[in-house]
């Protein structure tokens, strides 16, 4: 008899935790999901509610209350959702590879063979001394040749080489995946992009910085597609942008695909102060190519990028952050080249 009551109570027991576990099973997880929101499709004048589930090759997947799945191309949302979206696969990049910085790394390339081969020759000339009888003629000369070894030794500096994560700068062109493609290998970033920007363009342009040039879409398609490697190396000497540098061609690339040049034209001229830039800094060069000449800050200030994301890459391989840091605090002190970390460099 006490054996029957112990197994019809663990029945009972059972039969509760399994109705108690379907119930907890079929509660709906997007009822108080704070990431439900109405997606405004506005190529297609729609809207849809549910939550961010991915985005991928250009798309973005939305899951409704149902677990169905909708996808739309970034660019047919709203700005307000497409800025959502982007800081949504940020998150979630970052939680699955850590935080989405450069890194400094230290490159010994060739460091261990020289060290090597000076090691064999202290061994040879080692070898010479105390096969030769009369020592005390190399008394001195002994010294100096050890002591210039451990000197020589001693001067070999470690290079640091700034290694940059590919997903940090595809999460910096992501916004614009629309108009811009990316790609990456071991060693390079590749951006395929038309050079053309959703923003107005030629308009603010004074009557004496006018050159009469019309914006042309550009083929910066692969093969002829920009680059840039993700292993930059600080130099020894910083060369400076200036009026006597670099004055030809593009010095960095805009995440929305449209290339930077110096602020100062191929002549030495300040395209600003002569009244040549429109009202995002830009303007086209002779060949009717579309480009920025100032930091494309309005990218933030039109909330198409992020403000703790990179808003350009310099063709070295450094990112060009706006007013605020990765970490979304205020601009720490530049340095000289109005930059620091060697890998945070602002302009």
């Amino acid at each position: 008899m006490k054996v029957n009551l112990i197994k019809t109570m663990n029945c009972v027991f059972l039969l509760m935790l399994c109705i108690v576990s379907k119930t907890a099973m079929a509660h709906d997880t997007h009822s108080h999901d704070e990431n439900v929101k109405k997606w405004f499709i506005e190529k297609d004048n729609i809207t849809i509610e549910g939550t961010f589930f991915m985005y991928k090759n250009g798309k973005v997947f939305i899951e409704d209350a149902q677990g169905k799945l909708f996808s739309f191309p970034m660019a047919s949302l709203s700005k307000t959702d497409q800025a959502f979206a982007t800081e949504k696969q940020i998150s979630i990049m970052t939680l699955n590879s850590g935080i989405l910085k450069p890194k400094v790394v230290i490159d010994n390339t060739n460091l261990y063979q020289k060290m090597t081969l000076i090691c064999l020759m202290l061994l040879v000339f080692s070898y010479l001394l105390y096969r030769n009888p009369d020592r005390s003629k190399y008394k001195y000369l002994t010294s100096i040749i050890y002591l210039g070894a451990l000197f020589t030794l001693g001067s070999f500096a470690k290079k640091a080489v700034s290694t940059t994560d590919p997903l940090l700068v595809t999460a910096a062109f992501a916004p614009f995946s629309s108009t811009v493609s990316t790609s990456y290998d071991a060693s390079n970033f590749y951006v395929n992009a038309t050079g053309i920007p959703a923003h107005t363009m030629m308009v603010g342009i004074s009557n004496q910085g006018w050159q009469q040039q019309v914006p042309m879409p550009k083929c910066y398609i692969s093969p002829n597609h920009w680059q840039f490697t993700l292993n930059p190396v600080a130099a020894a000497t910083p060369v400076p942008v200036s009026a006597t540098h670099f004055l030809k061609g593009a010095i960095a690339m805009a995440v929305n695909g449209v290339p930077i040049f110096n602020y100062h034209t191929n002549t030495g001229v300040d395209s600003y102060l002569d009244g040549q830039l429109d009202n995002y800094g830009g303007h086209c060069g002779r060949g009717d190519d579309y480009h920025y000449h100032t930091a494309p800050l309005h990218l933030i200030t039109l909330g198409q990028a992020s403000q703790t994301l990179p808003i350009a890459f310099g063709l070295d391989g450094y990112a060009v952050y706006g007013s605020l840091e990765p970490s979304g605090s205020a601009m720490s002190t530049l340095d000289a080249n109005h930059g620091h970390n060697l890998s945070l460099i602002h302009i």
